[in-house]
């Protein structure tokens, strides 16, 4: 070792023979060393003295089952060290000198079950990565040295019995508490404020109450509950989210049909449609009782924008930017009617959805680049209950569809249709196509058309037609439209009020 004074990575992991480092002047001489690496060596005993390592930013130790003890490992001198892994070792006691690491980032101390006490962390005010899982033998006290720490990302306290202080960094993206024995019921206060949370965890933990306040949380891609089985009741009109992973089964949300209430149309934004199938496949009563009338946004977390959450996560139950949203878009005014939006998918329909579909009076369809034919919708998880699957639409809105060709094709002909409004789907090209010709449309009283270049036909009578509204539609003003016009406008049962061309 004497001649590797220039080496900047040492890595021994997995070396099970290995039971000591020497503590001469060989590793001492390596004074650019940047990176010691000795997780699982199962055997070392004996840690080197490190001190005269002024460079190293790494120092991993995870899985040495026989360290029992560094004290002897002196931290004063290697301040530049980021990252400390002592996950999986037997030790008993951290040095003191710890409080020393004021640039590190990681701290790593999950499994160590022996561990009893930590020492002073109020310095570490850099940390970004505190994990403690598994360290069941540390003491019963309040972890005040958390509210020091503003930068910190992810926190792991599961199966300790720490408690947590009055206030958490509000950057953390991760918090686990599973099986925190010390919590007996979730800080309500103290979660709540976590906005940039992106996982959470409280496992094993009672609740009072659904934690409807994860609407909040606009960041949140999993969820892991604890049982349910014990709050009073599950009110659907109060949960506005959803995250994208939720632990169904374990929770047992769905396992007692009595929990369930809706005191009116529940309002729900969600990534995942895993839900449908409990909520529909499962047990169709929980959605017969409960979403009689609904607003539903099946919005894609990968593409969803800062913007979008908050217009269509925001939590306040009272009056909702998400229910203002619903009511923007005309959204059900009548009791027991639903409402379905699917939001920024770019690559696939998000299956699972189709039951919803069918049983949706309104259908949005915003931003979605996978649509080439609206009956692409459910193709391939539907069959051939395809022909019923728009016989409750009442009104359609589609909006920036850029590869949407043609919207209805004979099979999905939506007799009950009473309002289409079509714009920004550049590629469309037919409304109905052509072998919808001799269809008619009783009800449809109100139809948009806006900035569709390529649309070159609407392709039926529009014979109940009150309003129509065409804007930037040239291929379709320059071939059969006013012929259109004229078929609909003489045939119409009803007196067309409002006729805009361009």
């Amino acid at each position: 070792m004497k001649e590797l004074r220039t080496l900047e990575k040492l890595d021994l992991s997995g070396c099970c023979l290995l039971k000591e480092i020497p503590d001469g002047e060989s590793l001492s001489q390596m004074r650019n060393l940047r990176q010691l690496l000795l997780s699982d060596c199962t055997n070392l005993r004996k840690l080197p003295v490190l001190g005269a390592l002024e460079k190293l930013e790494v120092l991993n130790l995870s899985g040495c089952s026989a360290v029992t003890g560094i004290a002897g490992l002196s931290f004063n001198r290697i301040t530049s060290l980021r990252q400390l892994n002592l996950s999986e070792t037997n030790i008993e006691v951290l040095p003191a000198s710890l409080s020393k690491l004021v640039n590190l980032h990681q701290l790593l101390l999950r499994d160590c079950i022996n561990l009893e006490e930590l020492p002073s962390l109020e310095s570490l005010m850099n940390l970004q990565q505190l994990d403690l899982r598994g360290a069941i033998s540390l003491r019963k006290t309040v972890a005040k040295f958390l509210e020091k720490m503003t930068k910190l990302r992810f926190l792991d306290l599961s199966n300790t019995r720490l408690i947590l202080p009055r206030m958490l960094g509000t950057n953390l993206s991760l918090l686990s508490l599973s099986n925190c024995s010390s919590l007996n019921y979730v800080p309500l206060n103290q979660l709540e404020k976590l906005i940039h949370l992106e996982t959470l965890d409280f496992r094993g933990i009672k609740v009072r109450d659904f934690p409807y306040w994860i609407a909040n949380l606009i960041h949140l891609k999993s969820l892991y509950l604890p049982d349910l089985n014990e709050i009073p009741q599950l009110d659907w009109v109060r949960i506005k989210r959803l995250p994208d992973v939720l632990n169904w089964d374990e929770c047992g949300m769905f396992a007692n049909f009595d929990l369930h209430t809706s005191t009116r149309c529940p309002s729900l934004t969600i990534s995942s449609t895993k839900i449908f199938h409990y909520l529909l496949d499962k047990d169709a009563n929980i959605w017969d009782k409960c979403f009689e009338g609904f607003h539903i946004s099946v919005c894609s977390s990968s593409n969803i924008s800062r913007e979008d959450r908050l217009f269509f996560c925001s939590g306040d139950e009272s009056s909702s930017l998400q229910e203002i949203h619903f009511k923007s878009l005309s959204c059900p005014k009548e009791q027991g009617e639903g409402s379905v939006e699917i939001h920024g998918h770019d690559e696939e329909f998000p299956a699972g959805v189709e039951e919803v579909l069918k049983r949706a009076v309104y259908i949005f369809l915003t931003r979605n680049k996978f649509i080439k034919h609206l009956s692409d919708i459910g193709k391939d998880n539907m069959g051939n209950v395809q022909v019923e699957s728009f016989k409750n639409l009442k009104q359609l809105h589609l909006d920036c569809c850029p590869k949407l060709e043609n919207v209805f094709s004979r099979p999905q002909l939506p007799e009950n249709l009473e309002f289409l409004r079509i714009k920004f789907c550049c590629r469309l090209k037919y409304v109905f196509q052509p072998d919808c010709a001799d269809f008619a449309l009783h009800k449809l009283r109100e139809l948009h058309l806006i900035e569709l270049p390529e649309l070159v036909s609407i392709g039926i009578i529009l014979y109940s037609i009150q309003s129509i509204n065409i804007r930037n539609c040239p291929s379709l003003i320059s071939s059969d439209c006013e012929i259109i016009f004229e078929q609909t406008v003489s045939q119409s049962h009803e007196v067309v009020s409002k006729v805009i061309l361009p």
